[in-house]
């Protein structure tokens, strides 16, 4: 936090006129805000990086749509063959949804834990300046010193309304981060816990009704195969019987005379 000592122009060199007594106003709540730790924990906050392994994700589903893969792919990816070589990747698209879900929910616990303490460290800092608001007000309603002394304090209290203002606007900032990180868990539990369990239950429908339609292809052509021997084995049995059947010359069977009766 930077020094709240006067410049030089403001203090001449000279007997103590009060202007000591003048500095010290406010100065015990102005040691008791860390803006520095707010902004490392602005810093900290993992909001980015959740929100690109969510768009990992969806890009990962993506990729096992054909569809959708040639309109990520876009014309001149398609030229270059580019879905192709995306539908050739070694590893299954179960497990790069997989490995960027478990990365999004430890960047969003992280995010959880980061919020939490920001919201505390602005809890605070509003107490702070609910602090310094009262010290302004009753400030401004004593009585003026001597002139020197009042233009010194008065200075002061211009000060610590600008720093009063600022405190203010960090507490806007920090609801708005706060508030843009609540959205953001949102949607990583809104792909959690709807997306990706409905995209796995298709896929495993896809995967069953996939096997389904190879076991009754695989039925089909047993039948298939089957019958068709059958056929072969008429056919040769037909050709058989067409072989050593009688000629239209051929003389008719007579019939076996019967014995005549005694």
């Amino acid at each position: 936090m930077t020094s709240d000592v006067p410049s030089s122009q403001a203090i001449s060199p000279g007997p103590d006129d009060g202007r000591d007594a003048v500095r010290q106003i406010g100065a015990d709540i102005l040691a008791a805000v860390d803006l520095a730790a707010i902004n490392a924990r602005l810093a900290e906050l993992p909001s980015g990086i959740l929100l690109a392994e969510l768009e990992n994700v969806l890009a990962a589903i993506d990729s096992g749509d054909p569809v959708r893969r040639r309109q990520r792919a876009g014309v001149f990816g398609r030229l270059i063959g580019r879905d192709l070589v995306a539908e050739a990747q070694v590893d299954s698209v179960e497990s790069r949804v997989r490995l960027h879900v478990l990365a999004a929910q430890a960047h969003a616990d992280t995010l959880i834990d980061g919020r939490a303490k920001l919201r505390a460290l602005s809890t605070s800092l509003q107490q702070q300046i609910e602090r310094l608001n009262d010290l302004l007000v009753r400030e401004r309603a004593a009585p003026p010193a001597t002139t020197e002394r009042e233009a010194a304090r008065q200075r002061r209290l211009q000060h610590l309304d600008a720093i009063l203002a600022s405190w203010r606007m960090s507490v806007s900032q920090i609801a708005m981060v706060c508030d843009h990180a609540a959205a953001l868990l949102d949607r990583h539990a809104q792909l959690r816990d709807v997306l990706v369990p409905l995209w796995r239950q298709r896929a495993s429908a896809e995967a069953v009704a996939a096997q389904l339609d190879r076991e009754r292809a695989a039925a089909i052509a047993d039948v298939r195969d089957a019958l068709r021997a059958q056929l072969a084995s008429l056919h040769t049995a037909a050709s058989r019987l067409s072989a050593d059947g009688l000629s239209a010359n051929a003389t008719p069977i007579e019939r076996t005379p019967k014995e005549p009766p005694p």
